[in-house]
């Protein structure tokens, strides 16, 4: 088994320095600081969530109307074409 991992153990290490280096860099709240960002992001997506069905309410709505105005253009059309043939 060491023998796989010997492999990745360089690039696994690579990747967390970052990690550490904030760790030391930060101190020992370094966790507490980031749980706290953690539960902001999760009520912002929440956030994000209730937004985006609210657009999507409104988009429906969009559609809804526009194809009213579709309706009523063809019904003004249609009245003004038969006033014309009346006259």
């Amino acid at each position: 088994m060491l023998r796989t991992t010997r492999q990745w153990l360089p690039r696994d290490l690579d990747v967390l320095k970052p990690l550490f280096e904030r760790m030391r860099v930060q101190g020992s709240d370094f966790f507490a600081k980031n749980a706290a960002l953690a539960d902001e992001v999760r009520r912002s997506l929440v956030d994000l969530d209730e937004i985006e069905k609210e657009l999507k309410k409104a988009s429906k709505a969009i559609t809804s109307a526009s194809g009213l105005v579709i309706q009523h253009k063809g019904r003004m059309q249609e009245l003004c074409e038969n006033a014309v043939r009346e006259q």
